[in-house]
């Protein structure tokens, strides 16, 4: 290339580039919801055309640009160090949801964005527009970001995107003289169709092609799912499903556990697993005395980020353990609900639409960036205890796990009455491990406790678990779960409450309110997280040989969820309080337990210790 060809394309390359730039960061800042002035997106723009047109001059020039890019950088940064730092919190928040930003520092965030985003395509755009053979890459990338920018926020002026659509026009066209770009000609019919659909996105008073119309509406639907939160997190809770865990006092509505619950029959979702599972829609670790909640913050992560494969793995104990047994679960939702999936707690692999984004945090809980709707469908594989649990935990090597979210599942409120201290020493004094000690307290909530839905109005003056163990022993699951995750936390064992649903095994399983669930997740050094269930009458934990279809001491874990109908009629399933009885002997019947209460439908039990 002769020295005049090269100053044409020079000029050419930087004339274009402007107003390409200009546009994307314009479309994108507004996209995101930024209304960034005209001053902090085109005058960094020209600036860095300016730079890269010195640049791709003589050696002279290029070291003259280089030095004038560093020092016109410095200088914005040291000028706009308040713009930077409110950038730097705005990137944190899309990864934590519990960091805020007045609107302040958002405008703040928002103008350097766009400054930013500005220079970055300015180079690239001259970079590629200035190379032979780059006019194509320099298209496909606007029209790309053309099309993300509309996807995202239809109602957007179209005259933003006029300059940039001109000058890419204009760069195809011109792809065609001396020196030749004969690669242009791939992109014009992508470029054609990216217009068109660009166009369709515009709401007001246009011509739509229906099919085409659809498309666009996915796209802009995955954008917002994929890239921001388009609705306020809803965790689930089981007070929505009949529990009412909130009471009046002093005139103010306050959360509270207990009283009688009236669990609703209108169908949730639609399940079929090959054996009865523990659905965990919602973790809470602190407990208040009477109620529980987790205003902790928690990292937030994207499932399909596969740079955090590492985080995902062990957020939920996804290698395989010879302690536990596999379950495959499909879930069909049939209802709007919370933003809450329901997955066990522990998962070899799941599976979703990639047009619906799916994120969890850093203590399991699994949700979608809005609420779910009818029709979402996911799949999954779960790993459920199984009989060798005990011999697992027994061998194990500590680990340590998470110090702090260990302390926080170890905190216990003042109130709590030396009955039940005395209880628990009593209990797990001859105890060799963990394991032993929660079965001990789980065996003695399930021989010794009564499950009702009617019990009375706990004392919101008492420790509410301390009245249940020691003085009134009937309730729900959410009583029996209380107890068993404070229990453990006294006997030094860190546990935390969960609540979902309890499914039985079978194909198309209709889901209801009646099925909602609550219980206790506890921690075993160099195991993980094991859900424990005290409310079905078992010892040990989730996934029992009731699972598997054997064992003796299986009988009523079978008949309250493994032969409950298909059908899903929640008043097919038969009541019964005998729970499932622990392989070391017959326990004593309850004081509480001379006439049939219900039992959560599909609860399943955790697996007895396996016989020698």
């Amino acid at each position: 290339m002769n020295k005049r060809n090269r100053l044409v394309r020079i000029v050419i390359a930087a004339v274009l580039a402007l107003p390409m730039a200009g546009t994307s960061a314009a479309v994108l800042s507004a996209s995101l919801g930024f209304a960034a002035s005209a001053s902090w997106i085109w005058l960094p723009a020209l600036a860095a055309v300016l730079f890269s047109a010195l640049a791709a001059g003589s050696g002279v020039l290029a070291a003259v640009s280089a030095a004038l890019s560093l020092a016109a950088g410095g200088a914005a940064l040291w000028m706009n160090a308040g713009a930077v730092s409110a950038l730097r919190d705005w990137l944190m928040s899309l990864a934590d949801p519990e960091v805020v930003m007045d609107a302040a520092s958002l405008a703040r965030a928002g103008r350097m964005l766009a400054a930013a985003t500005a220079v970055v395509l300015s180079a690239a755009y001259f970079a590629m527009l200035f190379r032979r053979g780059g006019t194509p890459f320099a298209l496909v990338i606007f029209f790309g970001l053309f099309i993300v920018g509309y996807a995202s926020s239809p109602s957007m002026a179209f005259g933003v995107a006029v300059p940039g659509l001109l000058a890419a026009v204009a760069a195809f066209a011109l792809s065609g003289e001396l020196p030749r770009d004969t690669g242009a000609w791939r992109v014009l019919a992508p470029t054609a169709l990216a217009v068109v659909l660009a166009l369709l996105l515009v709401p007001s008073g246009r011509v739509v092609w229906e099919p085409l119309e659809r498309a666009a509406q996915v796209v802009r639907m995955m954008f917002e799912d994929y890239f921001r939160f388009t609705e306020e997190r809803v965790p689930y809770t089981i007070s929505t499903e009949g529990y009412n865990h909130a009471a009046e006092v002093e005139g103010e509505v306050v959360a509270l556990l207990g009283g009688p619950a009236n669990p609703e029959p209108e169908p949730a979702m639609r399940v079929t697993a090959d054996a009865p599972v523990l659905l965990r829609g919602s973790i809470r670790r602190t407990y208040t005395g009477n109620s529980w909640e987790d205003a902790s913050p928690k990292a937030r992560y994207l499932y399909y980020d596969f740079t955090r494969g590492g985080v995902r793995a062990e957020v939920f104990s996804m290698e395989d353990n010879e302690a536990f047994v596999p379950v495959d679960v499909e879930v069909e939702m049939l209802a709007e609900g919370t933003s809450s999936l329901f997955v066990t707690g522990r998962l070899a692999s799941f599976d979703m639409s990639l047009d619906t984004a799916v994120y969890y945090n850093s203590i399991g809980e699994l949700f979608l960036s809005r609420r779910v709707q009818a029709g979402d469908r996911y799949s999954f594989t779960g790993w459920q205890a199984g009989p060798e649990l005990r011999a697992a935990v027994a061998a194990a090597q500590a680990d340590g796990g998470d110090a702090e979210a260990l302390e926080a599942c170890l905190q216990l409120p003042e109130g709590i009455e030396p009955g039940v201290y005395e209880l628990v020493a009593s209990l797990t004094a001859a105890c060799e491990n963990d394991y032993d000690r929660a079965a001990a307290i789980a065996e003695w909530l399930s021989e010794n406790c009564a499950y009702v839905l009617d019990p009375v109005y706990p004392d919101a003056q008492r420790d509410f678990v301390s009245q249940f163990v020691l003085e009134t022993r009937e309730g729900y699951c959410s009583y029996f779960a209380s107890a068993m995750a404070v229990m453990c936390r006294i006997a030094g064992v860190p546990a935390r409450y969960v609540e979902g649903y309890a499914v039985p095994a079978g194909e198309g399983v209709v889901v209801t309110g009646e099925n909602a669930h609550a219980w206790a997740e506890v921690y075993f050094d160099g195991i993980g997280w094991v859900a424990l269930d005290p409310s079905t009458g078992s010892s040990a934990g989730l996934g029992s040989d009731a699972a598997q279809g054997g064992g003796a001491d299986d009988t009523a874990v079978r008949a309250s969820a493994t032969d409950a109908p298909d059908s899903g009629d929640p008043a097919a399933t038969p009541p019964s309080n005998q729970p499932t009885l622990p392989p070391e002997g017959e326990p004593s019947p309850s004081p509480q337990s001379n006439a049939p209460t219900p039992t959560p439908q599909g609860s399943p039990s955790l697996p007895p210790e396996a016989s020698p």
